[in-house]
C-alpha cells in the first residue's frame, strides 16, 4: 500500500484573473459591435413586411374605392380644384382600411375635429435616411387626415397644397425610429393608380443614405429616403 507521502500530485494550470478579464471585455465588444445590428436587420424585416401589408390594404381600397366611383385627380396644383379630389380619396381608403379615421375639410365620413390641427399631428416627428440631415419633422403629413389600423401602422394624407394626394406610412405608429425609408413609407395617388415612392417615374429622393433631401420644411416626398417603398415592396 502506497503512502500520501510518495503520490505525486501535477497541478493543472487554469486561467488566470486578468485572462479572464481580457476574454470577457472581447466578449462585450464583439457583442456591443454585433447585437445592434443584428437587431436592426430583424426590425428592418418586421417594417417591411408591415411596409408589403399595409401597401396591399391601400391598393384594394383605393382599387375598390375607383371601381365605385372613378377618382380622376385633375393635373394641377391649386387647391381649389384639388381639395374635393383629394378629401374625396382619403375618405374612401382611409374609411375602409379603419374606423379610427378622419378627414380634414371633408364632406363626408369622420371630419377631423379642430383639435387635430396642431404640429404634433400634422407634422409627425420623423428623420431622414441620411444622418446628416437636421430635418426632424414630415411637414405638410397628417395635413389631409389619418387613420389608426389595428396592426398599429398609422397613415397620414398629405395636406391640400400640393399637386397629388399621398399618404405617409409608419408602420412602427407613434413609436420609433420614425425614419423616411426605414419604418415610414410614401404611397402616392396617380389617376386609377396606388403608386410607391420609388417606382419608375416616381423617384422622389431615392433610397440611398447619402441623398441630400430638399431644401427648407419640404414634406416626406422631398426627404432621403421618401424612394424605398418601391425598392421594398420588390425585394
Amino acid at each position: 500500500m502506497c503512502k500520501l507521502s510518495d503520490l505525486k500530485f501535477r497541478s493543472n494550470k487554469g486561467f488566470t484573473l486578468s485572462e479572464t478579464l481580457i476574454t470577457l471585455g472581447i466578449i462585450g465588444v464583439v457583442s456591443a459591435i454585433t447585437i445592434p445590428t443584428l437587431v436592426n436587420n430583424i426590425q428592418d424585416k418586421h417594417f417591411k413586411a408591415l411596409w408589403k401589408k399595409t401597401f396591399a390594404q391601400i391598393s384594394s381600397a383605393y382599387e375598390n374605392a375607383f371601381a365605385e366611383n372613378p377618382i380622376n385627380h385633375p393635373l394641377t396644383g391649386l387647391d381649389t380644384i384639388v381639395k374635393p379630389y383629394s378629401t374625396e380619396i382619403y375618405y374612401q381608403v382611409l374609411s375602409r382600411l379603419s374606423e379610427d379615421y378622419c378627414v380634414v375639410d371633408g364632406t363626408q365620413g369622420k371630419i377631423c375635429a379642430n383639435g387635430f390641427g396642431n404640429q404634433k399631428n400634422v407634422s409627425p416627428d420623423c428623420k431622414t435616411l441620411n444622418p446628416n440631415d437636421d430635418k426632424k419633422w414630415c411637414m405638410y403629413a397628417g395635413g389631409g387626415g389619418y387613420a389608426q389600423l389595428n396592426s398599429g401602422v398609422r397613415i397620414y394624407a398629405q395636406s391640400y397644397i400640393w399637386t397629388h394626394p399621398s399618404f405617409l406610412v409608419d408602420v412602427n405608429g407613434t413609436k420609433g425610429p420614425n425614419i423616411v425609408g426605414r419604418d415610414m413609407f410614401i404611397v402616392l395617388f396617380r389617376g386609377n393608380k396606388v403608386i410607391p415612392g420609388g417606382a419608375q417615374g416616381y423617384e422622389l429622393k431615392g433610397c440611398d443614405k447619402s441623398a441630400e433631401s430638399d431644401a427648407g420644411a419640404c414634406g416626406p416626398g422631398g426627404m432621403a429616403g421618401s424612394g424605398c417603398g418601391a425598392k421594398y415592396l420588390y425585394e
